[in-house]
């Protein structure tokens, strides 16, 4: 991402053929000793140098006073220094050509501003000579294919962890150490993992990008609490769905005791939640809320095969795990759809004593015919009716031997159906456990992890697909002039031109010309405050509604302009807006939000009162495609349901607003230069037709 040398030099960070350990110890219980203990505990293959000034040997290693004294090549160095010594070991890796440096010392961003300006002059060596940095403030690599373990991190001590295709990159070392042996335990192999710290340099996207083309690699586990680089994170999630890699997130900083946490954990703002969601979602990763999630759903894609959709299929021995199961999948994202008529039919002729249903019951009477159960789990699954299917086997024997009867139809239905995603629920035996899996077999104890899982993997598709789908060509829009005081009429217009539906209003300076301007629209009409430096009129009695006479609207100009003045002596004041009612229709907040990290994005959302009241809206990167669009106003449990039909109510005009939401982001792309924030709220979404009440435009300041 940064040049040419990017590629090598994060490959340095997990395989290099010699490594330099700064500040290493004799004693390999502290922190400047384990490196080197667990570089040689783990059979390194490469050349260790110890560098310690003090010592001339090191743990039965040679030592050197300074990196610059190694007489070979280095690849890669671990700085473990005091962080006043740091600046210092960098520099000389720079000199001697080390291509990339873990910096594990603290003491920097993230403690104070002393810390913050110690980074920077890293960061400046950095840009000086090109070496590049993880951290400050990391834990180290480690990759079980080159036997290599670089980090003080005691989960490592005394545990190799072995060779598989996950990889764990994480901004906290802790938290990778517990995501670390949490995957050991679930029984999955690791490729790479790497706990980046602060982020001075290398950072959580660069990994991910190098990730997508390791050919260790299959499943990318990712644990942040911040980001700096919102264009460098999108490209890799594009890199790795192509690449067919499923990248998990784990996103803290989602409340705002934890965004505070965050930051002074990192010395980063967490940022903006639901964009951070946004971005993930449309780069086609998934983000869990649990470790437990992330680890579940690592097991899914390490070991089956990846599910091709949402369609599931259940067959159990236990009617109520069966409906307990059903139960999990409610919002899962894990569909259950019933069979066929014509499916329920080849059912019904196998085992004629259960009713062809999803989930489905053999109950007990299959004990005594379980030489149907291959034959019902072939046929499921041969009928394209369903992604994967979930086989409740717990009461099927513990033992090998009890169990070996359901081994063997399972086994044979996966060598008949090696594309499709098959789960057993069983307490299994370790030797029953591992010929599942090896013939790519999930296997939980607990029924509702399994549904959660597959929901979750499912979505995980659908959104790859859609991160690599062709979207709809975006439109043009007019570059608006800025020149004039940004009004709301003047916003208004702005918008008009670039397509938004706005209605006729009238732009009035006294009583008499509102008068007549109510005369000319027809009553009743609405009023409001004419201000470039009145944002929210309420809050200055600058609105009157349903004003049904001439009489009417010119006591209201004079209430509404004299409340105004009083209320925001400061503002300038140049009159009314008299437009019509709006009627009846769902009020939704359209936006334009400019965030820091991830650039421009459109919102969509529960509006008028509501919009602070709730907060509940929904982003979309500009420029947004009109299939974006779609997704944002779909159907779905949040504030879409305000374009629900409900009790006699039509339904909204959900094409009207998905229209506006194009436009909107035609306007952001036009003038993305000059304008840092646009805000319509409410806009009235009729049964038919959309119409924009108010509007904001905030100019990007100079």
């Amino acid at each position: 991402m940064k040049d040419d040398l990017t590629g090598s030099a994060i490959a340095a960070i997990f395989s290099p053929r010699s490594v330099a350990v700064i500040g290493a110890s004799s004693n390999p219980t502290k922190l400047g000793g384990r490196p080197v203990a667990f570089l040689k505990d783990y059979g390194f293959k490469g050349e260790i140098y110890p560098v310690n000034a003090g010592q001339a040997e090191v743990q039965g290693l040679v030592s050197y006073k300074d990196v610059r004294d190694i007489p070979g090549p280095v690849d890669q160095a671990v700085i473990v220094v005091p962080s006043q010594h740091v600046e210092e070991a960098l520099r000389g890796c720079a000199e001697k050509g080390v291509k990339v440096a873990q910096v594990l010392s603290s003491g920097f961003a993230e403690a104070d501003e002393a810390g913050r300006a110690r980074q920077e002059r890293l960061m400046e060596i950095v840009r000086e000579t090109g070496i590049r940095i993880t951290g400050p403030n990391a834990l180290g690599s480690v990759s079980p294919p080159d036997r290599f373990c670089a980090t003080f991190s005691t989960a490592f001590q005394g545990m190799h962890p072995p060779a598989g295709n996950v990889a764990v990159v994480t901004q906290s070392g802790a938290f990778g150490s517990c995501t670390y042996v949490m995957i050991a335990r679930r029984g999955l192999g690791l490729s790479r993992i790497v706990a980046t710290g602060n982020e001075a340099d290398v950072a959580t996207a660069e990994v991910i990008s190098y990730l997508a083309d390791d050919p260790e690699t299959r499943v990318i586990c990712a644990a942040v609490e911040s980001c700096r680089d919102g264009d460098g994170l999108r490209a890799a999630l594009r890199k790795a769905a192509a690449a067919g890699k499923p990248v998990i997130f784990m996103k803290v900083g989602a409340s705002e005791l934890g965004a505070k946490a965050a930051a002074t954990h990192t010395g980063a703002l967490a940022g903006n939640d639901k964009v951070f969601d946004t971005v993930i979602r449309e780069g086609g990763a998934w983000r869990a809320r649990s470790i437990e999630e992330m680890v579940d759903l690592a097991y899914v894609f390490a070991v089956g095969p990846a599910p091709q959709g949402p369609r599931a299929a259940i067959v159990s021995l236990s009617g109520g795990i069966g409906v307990m199961m059903a139960d999990s999948a409610e919002g899962s994202g894990l569909e259950l759809p019933p069979q066929s008529d014509d499916l329920r039919a080849r059912v019904h002729d196998i085992l004629d004593f259960a009713e062809g249903s999803n989930p489905l019951d053999v109950t007990a009477q299959v004990a005594v015919r379980q030489q149907t159960l291959p034959v019902i789990y072939d046929t499921l699954l041969a009928s394209g009716e369903y992604d994967a299917i979930m086989l409740y086997l717990a009461n099927s024997g513990m033992s090998p031997t009890a169990f070996a009867p359901h081994l063997g139809y399972v086994l044979e239905v996966r060598a008949k159906h090696p594309d499709k995603v098959i789960g057993v629920i069983t307490p299994a035996h370790p030797e029953v456990q591992k010929a599942l899996e090896e013939a790519g077999v999930l296997v939980f104890e607990d029924p509702s992890r399994l549904v959660r899982a597959l929901g979750a993997a499912g979505s995980l598709a659908g959104l790859r697909a859609a991160a690599l789908g062709v979207a709809s060509d975006a439109g043009t829009a007019p570059r608006a002039d800025l020149s004039q005081p940004l009004t709301e009429a003047r916003a208004k217009r702005l918008l008009a031109d670039a397509g938004l539906p706005v209605p006729a209003e009238a732009e009035c300076g006294d009583a008499e010309a509102a008068a007549r301007a109510a005369d000319g629209i027809g009553y009743p009409v609405a009023m409001k405050i004419l201000s470039p430096d009145i944002a929210h009129k309420t809050e200055v009695g600058g609105i009157a509604l349903d004003l049904k006479d001439a009489e009417a609207v010119r006591t209201a100009f004079t209430r509404i302009t004299d409340s105004a003045r009083r209320l925001a002596p400061d503002a300038r004041i140049d009159g009314v807006i008299v437009a019509p009612m709006a009627g009846e229709g769902a009020e939704i907040i359209l936006g334009l939000h400019n965030d820091p990290v991830f650039g421009p994005m459109i919102l969509a959302g529960a509006g008028g009162v509501m919009a602070e009241m709730l907060g509940d809206v929904s982003f979309a990167s500009v420029p947004v495609s009109r299939e974006a669009a779609e997704r944002m106003v779909a159907p779905g449990d949040g504030w879409t349901r305000l374009l629900d039909a409900w009790r006699g109510r039509p339904a909204r005009d959900r094409a009207a607003l998905v229209e506006a939401i194009c436009r909107l982001s035609d306007f952001a792309v036009a003038n993305a230069d000059q304008v840092d924030g646009v805000e319509m709220n409410p806009i009235l979404v009729r049964s038919e037709g959309a119409a924009v009440l108010d509007a904001l435009i905030v100019p990007r300041s100079a």
